[in-house]
C-alpha cells in the first residue's frame, strides 16, 4: 500500500496534461461543514468538467449533498465503531474496483482518509489551502494551488428540498397563520443524553419569550424545532407547551429526518437560531434567517445567503467555541441574554411588517 503523492508541482503538471480523470472530494461531517464545500465543488466542476467526481459525506449528511456539483455521492458513517470501520472499508474497496483515482482532493485533512487514498492506489493526494477566512473560502482554497480557483469570491451556498419533503410541510403549516417564524431549540447533544454537556442554543426560556414577543409584534404563528438530542427534544417540548399555554399559536416539530427538516425549513416565512446545521440549511434554501451569534465566529456564517441579520452581544468572551471556556460553558449569556426587541426588529426587516 503506497502513500499517493503529495507534491503540487507534479499534480499541476498532471492537471496540465489532462491526466487527473478520476477525482475522490471528501469532506465527512455535519450538514453545515458539508453545505460548506458545496461551492469548493462548483469551481472543481468548472475546472474539470469531464471528470468523474465521487463526493464523500457522512451518512447523516448526505441529503444536505445532494444536488452538489459531482458525479456520485457516496455516504459514510462517521465515528471509529467497528461497524463504521467495516463500511468504510467497503467504499474503499468500491472505489478500487471502479478504477484507479487520480486525485484525492482533502476538503478536511483526517488520517483516516491518508489511508484510504493509499489503500485505493490513489495517485496524488491533497489538501492544503492557502487562502481564504471564511470558511467556505478554505475549503475552496484548497483548489488555489492546483491552480483551478483564482480569482473571484466562491459561488454561494444554495440547496433545495425535496419537493414532496416541502409540500408536506407546507400544508402542515397551514394550521398556523402567517407569517411563520421556525425556532431551533437545541443541535447539539447526543440521543440519549440526560443533558448536554454543553449548551451552544438558547434557553428554552429565551425560545419561549422569544416567540410571545414575535407573535405579538407579527401576528403570526410559531414553529419549535427539537434536535436530535434527548435532553434538547425534551427542552422544545417545554418551549412549545409553554407557548400554547400563552396562548401563541405554535407547532412543534419532532423527530424529522433531515429531508423533512428541510422541507419545513423552506416552507416557513423566516428561521431564528444560534449557528447551528439547519440555520445553514434554512439560509442555503432561501429563507430569511436571524443568526445568534456567540459561541461561533463570523468566519462560520452562512456564506452568501441573502437576508441573514446577524446578532451579536459582542461579549469579552465570545467567540468562544473550541476555547476551554466555551467547553466549560454551561449558560452562554451570549445567546440567552439577547434581547426580545432585536429579534423583533430584525424579523420585521427581514420579512415585512
Amino acid at each position: 500500500m503506497s502513500r499517493p503523492s503529495e507534491d503540487v508541482a507534479e499534480l499541476r503538471a498532471a492537471l496540465g496534461r489532462g491526466e487527473v480523470r478520476r477525482v475522490v472530494a471528501a469532506r465527512v461531517a455535519r450538514v453545515g461543514d458539508t453545505l460548506h464545500v458545496r461551492p469548493a465543488l462548483e469551481l472543481l466542476r468548472a475546472a474539470l468538467p469531464a471528470a468523474h467526481v465521487t463526493f464523500l459525506v457522512s451518512d447523516y449528511a448526505r441529503p444536505a449533498a445532494r444536488g452538489a456539483a459531482a458525479t456520485e455521492v457516496l455516504g459514510l458513517p462517521r465515528g471509529r465503531s467497528p461497524g463504521a470501520l467495516l463500511a468504510r472499508r467497503r467504499v474503499a474497496r468500491a472505489l478500487a474496483a471502479a478504477g484507479p483515482v487520480d486525485l484525492w482532493l482533502g476538503l478536511e485533512d483526517k488520517p483516516w482518509a491518508r489511508r484510504m487514498a493509499a489503500r485505493i492506489g490513489c495517485r496524488f493526494f491533497h489538501a492544503t489551502s492557502t487562502t481564504g477566512t471564511h470558511v467556505v473560502e478554505r475549503k475552496a482554497g484548497v483548489l488555489a494551488p492546483l491552480g483551478l480557483w483564482t480569482d473571484g469570491p466562491p459561488p454561494p451556498v444554495r440547496w433545495r428540498p425535496l419537493d414532496e419533503a416541502l409540500a408536506a410541510a407546507r400544508e402542515r403549516l397551514t394550521a398556523l397563520p402567517r407569517p411563520v417564524v421556525g425556532l431551533q431549540v437545541g443541535s447539539h447533544a447526543m440521543g440519549g443524553l440526560l443533558a448536554p454537556r454543553r449548551r451552544r442554543d438558547p434557553s428554552p426560556d429565551w425560545v419561549r419569550g422569544a416567540g410571545q414577543a414575535l407573535h405579538t409584534a407579527l401576528g403570526g404563528g410559531v414553529v419549535v424545532q427539537a434536535g436530535a438530542g434527548g435532553a434538547e427534544r425534551r427542552a422544545a417540548r417545554e418551549a412549545h407547551a409553554a407557548l400554547l399555554r400563552a396562548g401563541v399559536p405554535a407547532l412543534l416539530l419532532d423527530g424529522l429526518d433531515l429531508e423533512a427538516l428541510g422541507g419545513a425549513l423552506a416552507a416557513v416565512d423566516l428561521y431564528v437560531s444560534a449557528n447551528t446545521g439547519p440555520a445553514h440549511l434554512a439560509a442555503a434554501c432561501g429563507t430569511p434567517l436571524v443568526l445568534l451569534e456567540g459561541p461561533s465566529t463570523a468566519a462560520a456564517r452562512p456564506w452568501g445567503a441573502e437576508r441573514v441579520a446577524v446578532l451579536n452581544l459582542g461579549l469579552a468572551c465570545s467567540p468562544c467555541r473550541g476555547s476551554p471556556h466555551g467547553r466549560a460553558c454551561l449558560v452562554p449569556r451570549c445567546l440567552d441574554d439577547v434581547p426580545f426587541a432585536r429579534v423583533v426588529e430584525a424579523a420585521r426587516q427581514r420579512i415585512g411588517p
